[in-house]
């Protein structure tokens, strides 16, 4: 009995870290990916493209997330030049690995808007 208890609360201490690891990636994620954007607006020499500005989401999402990253809507507000604001934002479903009868996935979200400066 106290057997399964341990490896009961064991398994779920993985699994939480587990969650909190994928929340810590979309929001490190899409931080990365609206700073890009930030310093490559209009009036810079290479200005970012939604593709690029994913992209950068991408390589920064995937130690964690692997191939399973998603891929993060780019909202430029009113457009890319100096002064506006660029959102990042994306969802991810995260499904537990060793406790799967006993928890449901769970829809994470993490956003970032900054101003563009340049």
């Amino acid at each position: 009995m106290v057997g399964l208890a341990f490896f009961l609360m064991l398994f779920a201490i993985i699994e939480l870290g587990r969650l909190a690891a994928a929340e810590s990636a979309l929001n490190y994620a899409a931080d990365v990916a609206a700073r890009y954007a930030s310093v490559h607006g209009s009036a810079s020499a290479s200005p970012a493209t939604p593709a690029m500005v994913a992209a950068q989401f991408a390589a920064a999402a995937a130690p964690v997330l692997g191939d399973a990253a998603p891929t993060p809507t780019v909202v430029f507000s009113p457009n890319d030049d100096p002064g506006s604001t660029v959102t990042v934002s994306a969802s991810y479903v995260w499904s537990p690995v060793s406790l799967t009868g006993d928890f449901a996935s769970v829809t994470l979200a993490g956003a970032s808007t900054l101003v563009i400066e340049h």
